[in-house]
């Protein structure tokens, strides 16, 4: 049970969107069954997809919402309510948001990876809250 969960609030431009997206592409070709849920969202979750293998090359043409404010909290809510047995959550964004407050309330089998775009907050920030990487 994978959950990938793309940050399109304000503060993330269409070059750091495509490179999320770019991610998911890699994500999908790298294993050879999987089924992933992926959840666009800014302040609320704008689109879900059900990305698998054999469907990646639709995936840099999804239609994302947002522009607006961030938070994770309905990210979290979603794997609460939808997901409970969920493996892992991969959170692209630049960091802008409420990841402090609201990952303590993922299941603790859900382990967390946070993907920070280039010009996102230091990775040191979100270290206590999951494995961390910044796109270079």
């Amino acid at each position: 049970e994978m959950v990938v969960a793309v940050d399109t609030s304000g503060s993330i431009q269409q070059k750091e969107l495509s490179e999320f997206l770019s991610e998911v592409c890699h994500i999908a070709k790298s294993f050879v069954n999987i089924s992933m849920d992926l959840l666009v969202c800014d302040a609320s979750i704008q689109n879900e997809y059900k990305i698998s293998n054999g469907n990646i090359g639709t995936i840099m043409g999804l239609k994302v919402g947002g522009g607006g404010g961030t938070s994770h909290k309905p990210i979290v809510d979603w794997i609460n309510d939808k997901k409970p047995n969920a493996k892992v959550l991969i959170s692209l964004t630049d960091g802008y948001s409420d990841i402090e407050q609201v990952f303590s309330e993922l299941p603790d089998s859900c382990d967390r990876l946070i993907v920070l775009c280039q010009n996102g907050i230091d990775e040191k920030q979100m270290e206590p809250y999951g494995e961390t990487i910044k796109l270079r």
